[in-house]
């Protein structure tokens, strides 16, 4: 669950008593929030696979990983 799923608990239970425009500004802004969270998720997946891909992730994790053939 991420901040925005709580955020729209609350959202849902306050659009009954909002305009039919402002509950439509809502669902904008929402939805805007939303893309921008899904762009930091791809964002920070790309930096995690390429920390994987250079070996750091295995380091930050205490993992131990054969590198060149070594251990």
């Amino acid at each position: 669950m991420t901040i925005l799923d709580l955020v729209l608990d609350d959202a849902n239970s306050l659009k009954p008593k909002l305009s039919h425009r402002d509950s439509q500004k809502l669902d904008e802004y929402l939805t805007s929030v939303r893309e921008v969270e899904r762009q930091i998720e791809r964002a920070v997946g790309h930096l995690l696979r390429e920390q994987d891909r250079r070996g750091e992730g295995a380091r930050r994790h205490g993992e131990v990983r054969r590198q060149s053939g070594s251990v």
